[in-house]
């Protein structure tokens, strides 16, 4: 099991995540890789993960058309990608870390199947949200006490 436990950075729940260009093999989108971490806003509210532009820029994904949704400043016509996602977190079996030595190295868990994604403007708080078409994969826990959250694939 893939588990990532994080803590509340300035009332906002970050995680970090791999992005990368999806990459065409024997006729099949599949996903890519990369050593890189961005950091994630988890939004439940929001309905489609959305890149900063500058992670766009960095990965070189390529542009497969526009639409138009509304966000948090109204309707407006954004440019859709296609990126494979990635969660960076602790691989546990049986109740211990697989690092016993390290137990905060991070494994990559990358999602098998790309996903569509829209842009954003830059901003210095996080380079991405990943919206409800991502974290439907997973499970959460929030512990309000101590401002700490778990999220886990689900079976």
């Amino acid at each position: 099991m893939l588990v990532q436990h994080c803590e509340l950075d300035q009332h906002r729940l970050i995680l970090p995540t791999n992005i990368t260009k999806p990459l065409l093999t024997n006729g099949a989108l599949v996903a890519g890789y990369s050593k890189q971490q961005y950091r994630a806003l988890i939004d439940t509210g929001a309905q489609r993960t959305v890149l900063s532009r500058s992670v766009i820029a960095n990965e070189e994904l390529v542009r497969i058309g526009h639409m138009e949704f509304a966000g948090l400043h109204g309707p407006r016509t954004h440019t859709r990608y296609l990126a494979s996602i990635g969660l960076w977190a602790t691989r546990v079996e049986g109740g211990a870390t697989t690092h016993p030595n390290n137990p905060s190295e991070l494994t990559l868990f990358q999602l098998e199947t790309p996903f569509e994604v829209v842009d954003m403007e830059d901003n210095q708080n996080f380079d991405l949200i990943l919206g409800f078409d991502v974290l439907k994969l997973f499970s959460f826990s929030f512990k309000h006490e101590t401002k700490q959250f778990e999220i886990t694939l689900k079976p």
